[in-house]
């Protein structure tokens, strides 16, 4: 009899042997998984919190590179806008002493003026593109015929045109519908043409073309064949660094900073700017505008 509990006391123990075995096994296997859902988790937040240090370095360098933008402009800004004030300053000054002959002082005052209109261009050009900085979130955006633009924006320099007897094409289909910020696109092309005149010998050609480029980009041109640059100006205007103005073929001055702001209108409407230069070969200005976030309307337009 007592062989027979003796034999019920070790089954039993060995039952609830296995029922400890299993349920340790069950809490492991179950802590186990804990542990791997935790260790996934971990590492979900660590590539999270790696994404978004990323983020915010880059965020980051985006901020000093527009601080050392604007600093730069506003340098570029105060600078030329203390020559005029500081000429008549001049001027006044040296006529309390002797006095100036009439045709000297006519002399002085048309190079005062011109610098004074240079200016007024620049102050412009500034105002523009503050207010843009102000509303830096929203882009308004509008369907327009942008062979207007730029037959709006040549009457503007149709004086500078004369004076040098320039031929100007635009051969820009008359019904090119282009949707974008037409502000921020009249900036861009006034500045190219401005550009384009200031440095065209006299008798020179001017042409204003497009073209659609690997099915998915429009390109807008503006072609001189004038003065051209060298090394040196085509990497600062690529890096958008403000540069000293040169003189154009008619001894036109300039801010030496309408360029840079027009490559910063571009980049904030998802377009670029890059230019084809040689000394003394003139300049191409190619404008590449993006077919799906621009919508231009003209499909039929030769594909280089």
């Amino acid at each position: 009899m007592e062989d027979v509990t003796l034999i019920k006391l070790l089954i039993a123990g060995i039952i609830i042997s296995k029922v400890i075995v299993g349920i340790l096994f069950y809490l492991f296997y179950k802590s186990n998984r804990l542990l791997k859902n935790e260790r996934t988790q971990l590492l979900s937040a660590t590539e999270r919190i790696k994404i978004q240090v990323s983020q915010i370095e880059n965020q980051n360098d985006a901020l000093l590179k527009a601080e050392d933008f604007k600093s730069k402009v506003f340098s570029a800004v105060s600078h030329d806008l203390r020559v005029p004030l500081s000429s008549f300053q001049s001027l006044l000054a040296f006529s309390k002493v002797v006095e100036i002959p009439e045709g000297e002082l006519r002399i002085a005052l048309a190079r005062i003026g011109a610098e004074l209109e240079e200016s007024g261009k620049m102050l412009n050009d500034m105002l523009v593109w503050t207010a843009g900085q102000l509303a830096k979130d929203e882009i308004k955006k509008s369907t327009f015929l942008l062979h207007n633009v730029i037959e709006e924006t040549l009457r503007l320099f149709q004086a500078q045109v004369n004076t040098k007897d320039l031929t100007v094409h635009n051969t820009l289909p008359k019904d090119l519908e282009i949707t974008a910020n037409k502000e921020f696109c009249s900036f861009i092309v006034r500045n190219l043409l401005s550009n384009a005149v200031k440095f065209s010998y006299r008798g020179g050609h001017i042409t204003i073309g497009s073209r659609i480029q690997n099915t998915d980009q429009y390109i807008l041109y503006v072609k001189d064949e004038g003065v051209g640059m060298n090394g040196e100006t085509l990497t600062f205007l690529q890096q958008r660094i403000p540069s000293t103005s040169q003189l154009g073929t008619f001894q036109e001055k300039g801010a030496g900073i309408g360029l840079a702001l027009c490559q910063d209108f571009a980049m904030r409407m998802s377009w670029s700017i890059h230019v084809e230069s040689q000394p003394e070969q003139g300049s191409t200005f190619l404008i590449a505008i993006p077919m799906s976030a621009s919508g231009v309307s003209r499909p039929d337009i030769a594909v280089a």
